[in-house]
């Protein structure tokens, strides 16, 4: 699926100077990587999956940029391996220990906007639901459609999610979540950039998770400032975390 909140094409200087940028299908989402079972998808295999990547690309440490889903992996890698991540960019996804802070505190205007996780974790039901009858994705038209994606990306987008067998493999992210899996995750120790929009339909305590999330970064600081994001946004907060000793830019 195409990366669409920042990775940029790199210049012939930037290139020239050594920099990379990768943005890879995670797994489910190309044929060649689309194990079966949920199982296959519970968090150490996605965490496994980026230093894998890292690896064979030789690179030993790394600048990591993450949306969504995307993004609450790369707040464990960052966690867990900090040894192998220079810095983290994190994208409309508060720390997992925050939003498991905000859940257990009965909050239930995120119990709302999180209402749909639960509808995807029903096996063969969200299947049914967003493929429709006749298997075409007539509720993931109807879903991107009121996302506000680009109708030009739709269509990419149902190609790719009514391949056989894509949509549930997409969909065992969310049922292979496990609490144990982010049990006693340490405090984040690299400079961490951490972006959330106000009008994310998801994310409905961004303003009380973004503490919480500050918190979890050891050593940091916590400014905000107004600004927008290209999908879903009418305006958002940036947050600037920084490591003991290092400089906030």
């Amino acid at each position: 699926m195409r990366f669409e909140h920042g990775v940029t094409d790199l210049g012939a200087t930037d290139v020239a100077a050594g920099y990379r940028a990768v943005a890879p299908d995670q797994r489910g989402y190309s044929p060649g990587a689309r194990p079966d079972g949920v199982e296959a998808y519970r968090m150490p295999h996605l965490v496994d999956d980026v230093l894998a990547i890292a690896d064979t690309m030789e690179m030993r440490a790394f600048d990591l940029v993450g949306h969504d889903w995307g993004a609450y992996v790369s707040w464990v890698v960052g966690a867990r391996h900090p040894d192998h991540v220079r810095s983290l960019s994190i994208v409309s996804a508060p720390h997992p220990g925050a939003l498991r802070k905000v859940r257990e505190s009965g909050d239930q205007e995120q119990a709302e906007a999180s209402r749909y996780v639960e509808v995807f974790q029903q096996e063969r039901k969200a299947e049914a639901l967003l493929l429709g009858e006749d298997g075409s994705g007539s509720g993931l038209t109807r879903m991107f459609e009121t996302s506000g994606l680009d109708p030009a990306l739709t269509d990419e987008y149902l190609a790719c999610l009514t391949q056989p067998g894509a949509l549930t493999a997409a969909l065992n992210w969310y049922r292979a979540l496990k609490d144990e899996d982010l049990d006693d995750l340490p405090p984040i120790v690299v400079p961490t950039l951490y972006v959330w929009s106000t009008g994310d339909p998801a994310s409905a305590t961004g303003n009380s998770t973004s503490p919480v999330t500050s918190s979890r970064s050891a050593g940091s600081s916590l400014s905000a400032s107004p600004s927008s994001l290209a999908v879903r946004a009418k305006s958002a907060a940036i947050l600037r975390r920084r490591s003991a000793g290092s400089s906030t830019t």
